[in-house]
């Protein structure tokens, strides 16, 4: 059996980014907006798959806005982390700031 060695690929393929800050204003907030919502994606899917309670908080450098991610809700983990409630008590109010998160995709803006 012959095989041919000199085999070139036809695309770059994909690359590893260099981890550096990003210099050009446009290109930092496209990427902080991309990467933010992969975040939250993962987030998401982590909460969906071991049933985790999850608050991510994200402030943008240019708008200073703050984005939050919460499952149940940004609220009920962050009042549970500080009183030390356990989620079982929790009221019913909070599945349905679920359920409205949840018609509202991964994340929320304030």
């Amino acid at each position: 059996m012959n095989v041919n060695t000199n085999v070139f690929k036809k695309t770059q393929g994909r690359r590893k980014t260099a981890i550096k800050p990003i210099d050009n204003q446009n290109s930092r907030h496209v990427t902080f907006s991309k990467r933010r919502l992969g975040l939250f994606k993962k987030a998401s899917e982590l909460c969906i798959l071991t049933g985790a309670e999850i608050v991510i908080l994200v402030q943008s450098l240019k708008r200073q806005r703050l984005f939050t991610f919460g499952h149940p809700s940004a609220d009920a983990v962050i009042d549970r982390y500080i009183t030390g409630i356990s989620s079982s008590s929790l009221s019913s109010s909070t599945t349905d700031e679920f359920n409205l998160q949840q018609n509202n995709h991964y994340f929320s803006y304030v």
